[in-house]
């Protein structure tokens, strides 16, 4: 800390924050797995899709908020080391979200929401001692899941889509939409990350200099950027 700029100083509170925010949201994911049963209110929502939208909503605040503050280190082996760091903490949590929006597809091709509640229902009933979380992959088990896609919860997401949307056509646009969303997920913080390490920053939806809007371009960090004139103006100085 003591040879970090008053710059780089403030910043660590802002990491600080986001892993606080973080270890929030792996709380609720916690929770919502049915692992634990702490937050109350949170375990009371019935929608398992309500729930795991807190999750992504919690980690993707401090995933964003942490990475936004590494891009503003001025030391720049700091900066590189933190972004390579939340970049792959990043990647690999988005891995499962990813698959499970993907699965959703083929799991909706095979059932509708009277095999998964039957199938809950039945491990129920069959294990009345089961906790939630066995409760789920018990159901998960006799619905055909495979070991990653059961532990993940595909059922009870899928369960939580149809309370919302209901089954029909329009289901499926919701589908492509979220199997799409997920891929983008998964690419968009790793290519951001990749920018950062090399000096870069990728903007979405942003005017360049000449005031041509671009869906999304790579521009000079802003801290590189300053340094850059500030050694300008001293040696015109």
């Amino acid at each position: 800390m003591k040879n970090l700029s008053s710059n780089d100083k403030k910043c660590v509170y802002g990491i600080i924050l986001s892993c606080v925010i973080m270890v929030f949201g792996i709380l609720f994911l916690v929770n919502a797995m049915g692992v634990a049963n702490f937050y109350k209110s949170y375990a009371a929502i019935k929608n398992p899709l309500a729930k795991y939208l807190v999750v992504i909503l919690v980690m993707a605040t401090g995933i964003m908020l942490f990475s936004n503050v590494a891009l503003r280190f001025e030391d720049d082996k700091l900066r590189k080391r933190l972004t390579i760091f939340i970049t792959a903490f990043a990647f690999i949590l988005t891995i499962p979200l990813t698959y499970v929006l993907i699965a959703m597809l083929p799991f909706h091709a095979k059932y509708n929401m009277a095999d998964v509640e039957n199938a809950i229902d039945a491990a129920r009933l069959a294990h009345p001692e089961y906790t939630t979380a066995q409760v789920n992959e018990a159901a998960g088990k006799a619905l055909g899941l495979s070991g990653f896609g059961n532990i993940m919860g595909v059922h009870t997401i899928y369960e939580g889509f149809e309370m919302w949307f209901k089954d029909g056509a329009f289901i499926w646009v919701v589908f492509v939409f979220m199997a799409i969303l997920g891929v983008v997920f998964l690419i968009e913080p790793l290519a951001a990350g990749i920018c950062v390490v090399k000096g870069k920053i990728l903007l979405l939806f942003s005017k360049d200099e000449n005031g041509k809007f671009h869906l999304f371009r790579v521009a000079e960090l802003p801290v590189l950027k300053k340094r850059r004139e500030n050694e300008i103006y001293e040696r015109a100085a």
